[in-house]
C-alpha cells in the first residue's frame, strides 16, 4: 500500500502532504514533532480529515461594525479563498513535488544536513512550503507555474487565486494598525518604501499589535488582501537593522536570483533575530 506523509500543520498552510515523498523530516526541538503516516487512498489521493476553515474562528452568519456596516460578506468570502488556497497548494504539493524536490529546497536553504531536512521550529515547516511553491527553484521556474501550466484552474476562485500568487512577491511590512472589529491590518511596505497596504486576516487582526515587523507574501485580489501563509516576525525596533543586514545578505547571495536570495536572507534573520510565532494547529 501506497504511504502518505502528513506533518501536523499550522494556521493559514498546507500541511505536507505528498504521497510520493520519501523524505524524512526531523525537528530538532522537544518535544520533537513527529511524522503522522496516513494510510488509505482513494482515487489516488491521501485520506485524512481536513477542517481548514481559513479563518478557524467560529463567527456569526451577520456582523455589522461599530457604524453599522455589514461586514460579514466580505469575511465569508476571505474564509471561502482562504480554504481554496490551502486546497491549491495540496493539489501543487501531492501532483508536482517529490520527495528529492523537498531536499533540494532545503539545501538551497542551508537546511540540509547528511540529507535529512533539519528544522529550529515547527513553524519552518510552513516557511519551506511556501519557498516549494511559489520561488523559482525549478531550472529557473516555480513549482506554481508550472502548475497553471499544466493544470491551470478549475474554477473562478482558483483562477483568481492563481493570478495572484503568480504575481505575488515577498516583502518587509511594518504592522501600523490592527483593526480587530474588521479582521484588517493595516501594513508599510518599508523594504524599498513601496507604499501601505490592507491586510485581510482573522487570526492577524487577533492576535499582532504595533512595533512587529513582518516578512511575508501578499495576494492582491479583487476584494482584498491575504497572506500566502508565510509569515516571519521580528521585534518593531529593529527594522533599520533587519533592512540594512538583509541588503548585504541579499547582494552576497548564492543564487544569483533576487527573490531567492531575499526570502534565504529573511529565513536566516528570522532564525538569529526573529519572534517564534506561536499558531493554532488545525487538524
Amino acid at each position: 500500500m501506497d504511504i502518505c506523509w502528513k506533518l501536523k500543520f499550522h494556521r493559514r498552510f498546507v500541511p505536507l502532504v505528498n504521497k510520493n515523498a520519501n523524505l524524512l523530516i526531523i525537528i530538532v526541538i522537544p518535544p520533537i514533532a513527529a511524522v503522522t503516516i496516513v494510510r488509505g487512498i482513494k482515487n489516488g489521493q491521501c485520506l485524512w480529515p481536513n477542517k481548514v476553515t481559513g479563518g478557524h474562528y467560529p463567527l456569526p452568519t451577520r456582523m455589522e461594525n461599530s457604524t453599522g456596516e455589514v461586514i460579514m460578506d466580505t469575511i465569508n468570502k476571505y474564509k471561502a479563498y482562504r480554504k481554496a488556497q490551502v486546497k491549491l497548494h495540496s493539489k501543487i504539493l501531492n501532483k508536482l513535488v517529490s520527495g528529492d524536490d523537498f531536499k533540494k529546497a532545503g539545501d538551497i536553504l542551508g537546511i540540509l544536513k547528511k540529507d535529512k531536512v533539519i528544522f529550529q521550529h515547527p513553524s519552518e515547516k510552513d516557511i519551506l512550503l511556501d519557498f516549494i511553491i511559489y520561488e523559482k527553484i525549478r531550472n529557473g521556474e516555480s513549482t506554481l507555474s508550472e502548475y497553471i501550466k499544466k493544470y491551470g484552474a478549475e474554477n473562478k476562485i482558483e483562477k483568481e487565486l492563481l493570478t495572484a500568487m503568480k504575481l505575488s512577491e515577498t516583502s518587509l511590512y511594518e504592522v501600523i494598525d490592527v483593526d480587530k472589529e474588521n479582521s484588517t491590518v493595516n501594513l508599510k511596505n518599508i523594504f524599498g518604501d513601496r507604499g501601505y497596504i490592507k491586510l485581510m486576516d482573522i487570526a492577524f487582526s487577533s492576535s499582532l499589535s504595533k512595533n512587529i515587523i513582518i516578512f511575508s507574501r501578499i495576494l492582491n485580489l479583487d476584494s482584498f488582501n491575504m497572506t500566502s501563509g508565510l509569515a516571519l516576525t521580528f521585534p518593531g525596533n529593529y527594522r533599520d537593522f533587519l533592512i540594512r543586514k538583509a541588503k548585504k545578505l541579499i547582494k552576497k547571495g548564492k543564487t544569483g536570483v533576487s527573490s531567492i536570495d531575499k526570502f534565504i536572507a529573511f529565513f536566516n534573520l528570522n532564525r538569529s533575530d526573529g519572534i517564534p510565532v506561536l499558531l493554532e494547529n488545525v487538524e
